[in-house]
């Protein structure tokens, strides 16, 4: 094949020259299916568990997570889990610099992840979560 290769469709979309009328509708490139899927890492440590079934039904549920975010989903579980860990030693010592530098590292490391889901009201605010049904498309596109 000569020439340039396609440019893949979410590149157009966030370089601005996508048009519904050439590419179709972007809804359609940008709504990945399906719900996370927990891992065996995951389900093995207790924190990191529990994170993920408190927290990860709801962002399915808001739509800020799909089956395209589980290795996403499954750092900031984990991430929460040595986290928790740190945050437990600097209880028990709270003199141990090292302990308190390590859990200043979790947090922010775990802040940075959690912004990307929505979990700050300033992040939901500027998150555009959820995708259209079927049937919504299906009436604004024909």
């Amino acid at each position: 094949m000569s020439g340039r290769p396609p440019k893949p469709a979410k590149m157009r979309i966030f370089d601005g020259t996508h048009r519904d009328d050439r590419h179709g509708p972007k809804e359609l490139i940008l709504c990945p299916e399906g719900d996370p899927v927990k891992s065996a890492q995951v389900i093995q440590n207790p924190v990191a568990n529990q994170f993920w079934d408190t927290y990860v039904p709801q962002a399915v549920k808001m739509g800020i997570a799909t089956a395209y975010d589980s290795a996403t989903l499954e750092d900031l579980c984990l991430s929460y889990a040595l986290m928790d860990q740190a945050r437990m030693s600097v209880q028990i010592q709270p003199l141990d610099k090292e302990a308190r530098i390590a859990f200043s590292a979790y947090l922010k490391a775990w802040e940075g992840m959690a912004k990307e889901f929505g979990m700050t009201p300033v992040a939901r605010e500027r998150i555009k979560a959820g995708c259209p049904s079927f049937d919504e498309l299906e009436a604004k596109y024909g």
